[in-house]
C-alpha cells in the first residue's frame, strides 16, 4: 500500500468529484451579480430540503444495488445482474412518482413547519427541488451500475456532460433571461435530466423487462438500516441552513450558503482521499494489520502536512478569494470560510479513524452519523441564537470533530485502533503558528500582489519543512523512487 499509488488511483474520483463544485466556484462572479444574496438563500434552503427529502423517496436502494450486482458481475451471473438492475431500476420509478405525489398533498403544510419567512413557499420552488430530486435518484442507481462495471472514465464523462447541460442552461435563464431563482433550479433540473438520458443510451442493454420482487425485497432489507445512516449525514452537515433561517436574515443565509460552497473544497480534497485509501486499507487488513498500522501511521503524518497547508491557505487566501469570485453584497462570506473549512481537519481525521469499521462492523457506522446529528443540532441550537452565522460555522466544525470522535472509539474497542503520530502531528501545527507569526510580523506591510505573493511563499516553506520534520529522510526517498518509478515508496 504505497503512498504514491493512492494519490494515482484518486486522481480520476478527485476530477470527477471537484468538477461541479469548482465549476460552481468559477461561475459565482457571474451568477452573483445577477443574484442577490436572499435569492441565493432560497436556493440553498430549497436543495436542502430536497437532499434530506431525497433520503426518503430513494430509500438508499442505490447501495443495494451496487452491492448485489457487483456480486453478479464478479461471478460472471451477467444476465441476474441485468435483471436485478432493471428491477430496481423499475421499482423506483414506482416509488420516485408516489414520493412525487406525497409531496405534493403534504409539502405546502411541511414547508410552512419547517420555515418562517413568507418568500418560502412550496410552489414554485420547492416542487421543482422535489422534482430534481426525483430525477437525481434515477440517476443514483445508473452511477452505482457505473461503479459495479468499473467504468470510471464514463463516471468522470457523466460529470462534464452534466456540468456542460446546468451551467449552459443557468448562463442562458438567469444571465440572459433573468429568471433569477426559477432559472437556477429549471438549469439543475435540466443538467440531470440530460444526464439520466445519457446514461439510458450507454446502459440501455442493462435494461431488460424484469420486476423480481425477491430481488426488490433483498434490496429493501438491505438498504433500509443505511437510512438513518444518510439521514444524520445530511442533518450534521445541512440542518444548520435550516436553523438559520428562523434566527437570521435570509440575505444573511445566502451569504453563509456561498461560504460554504467555498469551503467545501478542501472536505472534497479529503474526500477524495478517502475514496482511494479505502480499498488499499481493506487489502491491507487482509494481508498483515500490523504493517498495515505501521504504513497507516506514517501516511497520516505525511497526509497532516497537506491538511494544515489546506488551512493556511483558507486562513490566508480567503479575503482575496471572496472579492475575485462574488458581489460585493456577499463580501462578509470571507470571515467565514477559514472557520468552515476546518470541518475537513475533522472530516479528514474520521476517514482514518472510521476505516476499520468499515471491515466487518459495518453496523456501528450508523452510530457515528447519528452521534455526529446529535451533537449538530444541539450545537446550532445552543450556538445559532446567540452567535448567528458564526454559531452555525462553529457547530458544523464541532460536528465533523464529533465523527473522528466517536469512530476512533468504536475502532479502537471493537476493531482495531490505529496509531496517530499525535506528537508530530503537534509538531506540525506550531510549525504553521511560527509561519504564521513570521508572515504577518515580519512582512505585515506588503499588501496587494505583493501580500498574495508573501502568502504563498509563506505556504510553500511550510509544506517543504513541514515533510521534513514529518520525516528527514522524505526527499531522498522522492529522488529515488523518481529515478526508478517502479520501486515502492519507503514509509519506514
Amino acid at each position: 500500500m504505497g503512498l504514491f499509488r493512492i494519490i494515482k488511483e484518486s486522481s480520476v474520483y478527485t476530477i470527477a468529484l471537484l468538477l461541479p463544485p469548482m465549476v460552481s466556484i468559477f461561475t459565482l462572479p457571474i451568477f452573483t451579480r445577477f443574484l442577490s444574496p436572499e435569492e441565493y438563500a432560497i436556493i440553498t434552503l430549497v436543495l436542502t430540503f430536497s437532499a434530506i427529502a431525497g433520503i426518503a423517496i430513494s430509500l438508499q436502494l442505490q447501495a443495494a444495488m451496487l452491492r448485489f450486482t457487483t456480486g453478479f458481475i464478479a461471478r460472471n451471473e451477467i444476465e441476474n445482474a441485468k435483471r436485478y438492475f432493471s428491477s430496481i431500476l423499475f421499482f423506483l420509478l414506482a416509488a420516485v412518482l408516489l414520493g412525487f405525489f406525497v409531496f405534493e398533498l403534504l409539502g405546502p403544510g411541511l414547508i410552512s413547519l419547517l420555515f418562517s419567512n413568507e418568500k418560502l413557499q412550496y410552489a414554485p420552488y420547492f416542487r421543482l427541488g422535489i422534482i430534481d430530486l426525483s430525477i437525481t435518484a434515477v440517476y443514483g442507481v445508473f452511477q452505482g451500475l457505473l461503479r459495479a462495471r468499473r467504468q470510471a472514465g464514463l463516471f468522470l464523462s457523466a460529470s462534464i456532460l452534466y456540468l456542460g447541460a446546468t451551467v449552459g442552461s443557468k448562463l442562458v435563464l438567469v444571465a440572459m433571461l433573468h429568471q433569477g431563482v426559477f432559472g437556477m433550479l429549471i438549469g439543475t433540473i435540466i443538467g440531470d435530466a440530460v444526464l439520466v438520458v445519457y446514461m439510458i443510451i450507454l446502459q440501455h442493454a442493462w435494461i431488460v423487462r424484469s420486476f423480481d420482487r425477491g430481488y426488490i425485497r433483498q434490496a429493501i432489507i438491505y438498504s433500509l438500516p443505511l437510512i438513518p445512516h444518510a439521514a444524520a449525514t445530511f442533518i450534521f452537515t445541512l440542518s444548520n441552513r435550516i436553523i438559520l433561517e428562523h434566527y437570521v436574515a435570509l440575505a444573511v443565509v445566502g451569504v453563509f450558503g456561498i461560504a460554504s460552497s467555498i469551503a467545501l473544497v478542501p472536505i472534497l480534497l479529503v474526500d477524495s482521499f478517502g475514496i482511494a485509501y479505502g480499498p488499499h486499507f481493506i487489502h491491507g487488513a487482509e494481508l498483515d494489520r500490523q504493517r498495515l498500522c505501521d504504513e497507516t501511521k506514517y501516511i497520516i503524518g505525511i497526509w497532516w502536512v497537506g491538511v494544515v497547508a489546506m488551512m493556511m491557505g483558507a486562513y490566508l487566501f480567503s479575503e482575496e478569494a471572496i472579492k475575485l469570485l462574488v458581489a460585493p453584497a456577499y463580501y462578509s462570506a470571507a470571515m467565514l470560510v477559514p472557520i468552515l473549512s476546518l470541518a475537513a481537519v475533522g472530516r479528514g481525521l474520521y476517514v482514518f479513524a472510521g476505516s476499520p469499521l468499515f471491515l466487518d462492523k459495518t453496523k456501528l457506522v450508523p452510530l457515528v452519523t447519528v452521534g455526529a446529528g446529535i451533537a449538530s443540532l444541539g450545537l446550532n441550537f445552543l450556538l445559532i441564537p446567540r452567535f448567528g452565522v458564526l454559531g452555525a460555522a462553529w457547530a458544523t466544525v464541532a460536528a465533523h470533530g464529533v465523527t473522528f470522535g466517536i469512530s476512533h472509539y468504536l475502532s479502537s474497542r471493537r476493531v482495531f485502533s490505529l496509531q496517530f503520530p499525535w506528537k508530530r502531528m503537534s509538531l506540525i501545527v506550531g510549525w504553521a503558528v511560527v509561519v504564521l507569526i513570521i508572515t504577518f510580523m515580519g512582512f505585515g506591510y506588503l499588501h496587494g500582489v505583493l501580500g498574495i505573493i508573501r502568502d504563498g511563499i509563506a505556504v510553500v516553506v511550510f509544506i517543504v519543512i513541514g515533510l521534513y520534520i514529518q520525516d528527514r529522510m522524505i526527499y531522498s526517498k522522492i529522488r529515488t523512487v523518481m529515478r526508478n518509478p517502479r520501486l515502492r515508496f519507503n514509509t519506514a
